[in-house]
């Protein structure tokens, strides 16, 4: 048997060669009507819950919400020297809870992976498991959690602890707040990257 008869592609011109190959394999997707119907029903639920909030958020930034007219004033304030002030505001505050998120999420990535691999731990499986618990749990289970924990009428600060915020206080919901998940969130990454790297 030659290569003719293995490869389907032979016949196809060479720049349309990859095209063929999709489409081949959409053939082969279609022939299952199980798994078929399972990549529609995360196609449509991708589309409804995220492409199209997406789309619709674009589209509606190219009307004034008021008149109903087609308007570039939303895009405009990007460039105005009015909302420039706002806009740099915004870029930092992205930039440092970003870094600030980084550099915690790795320190605490590298105590975790350190102690598990150079230091003989009790429970050393618990824990392990225990670190990737963040990466299997929904988003937002985090921050409601934090939020109950910490929060104004938390468990911990208004309970144990007897906090009573007032106007002016800081408290969970600033940048801070959202570093903290976000470095409880993501440091299990790190962990992961870096253990193997000391397991070498």
């Amino acid at each position: 048997m030659n290569k003719a008869t293995i490869d389907p592609t032979n016949n196809v011109p060479r720049r349309w060669a990859g095209w063929w190959r999709r489409y081949q394999e959409i053939k082969l997707i279609g022939r299952d009507p199980i798994l078929a119907m399972g990549l529609l029903l995360v196609g449509v639920f991708v589309f409804l819950f995220i492409a199209f909030p997406l789309l619709r958020v674009v589209w509606q930034g190219f009307f004034d919400l008021e008149t109903g007219e087609l308007s570039l004033e939303y895009f405009g304030r990007y460039i105005d020297p009015a909302f420039r002030t706002y806009s740099w505001n915004v870029l930092w505050d992205t930039l440092s809870m970003g870094i600030a998120t980084a550099a915690g999420g790795t320190l605490i990535g590298f105590v975790f992976a350190y102690t598990m691999v150079r230091c003989s731990v009790p429970g050393h499986r618990f824990w392990h498991i225990f670190t990737l618990l963040p990466t299997i749990s929904p988003p937002f289970a985090i921050a409601i959690a934090t939020i109950l924990l910490f929060g104004r009428a938390g468990l911990v600060t208004r309970q144990l602890l007897g906090i009573r915020f007032t106007q002016g206080m800081n408290d969970i919901y600033g940048i801070d707040g959202l570093v903290f998940v976000q470095i409880i969130t993501f440091f299990p990454v790190a962990y992961l990257i870096i253990r193997a790297m000391l397991e070498r």
